[in-house]
């Protein structure tokens, strides 16, 4: 099984982050603290993240997964179901 690391923007950085962190990070994002990146750990030259940013009163994630030919993107304005879609990627991995 795949290791995760997520880092928010501020530099906050969590290994083997839960749906609930991954939940309340979400939840936390701002102007100052727009962004977070869940990241294969260790790469291995492995691209493979998701990121999910602030947009327009909901948020956008980038899923990329260059070891499967995945890039893409994902719009939507639910936490929970954002960190359950992250979650169930990454155990895909």
């Amino acid at each position: 099984m795949q290791r995760f690391s997520v880092q928010n923007e501020i530099g906050e950085t969590h290994e083997l982050p839960s749906e609930d962190l991954l939940y309340e990070l979400i939840l936390e994002l701002d102007e100052k603290n727009s962004s977070l990146v869940v990241e294969a750990i260790p790469a291995d030259g492995l691209d493979c993240y998701v990121s999910v940013a602030r947009s327009d009163g909901g948020y956008e994630m980038v899923y990329k997964n260059s070891s499967r030919g995945e890039h893409r993107v994902v719009c939507d304005s639910s936490p929970d179901k954002i960190a359950r879609d992250m979650m169930g990627w990454m155990n895909s991995i």
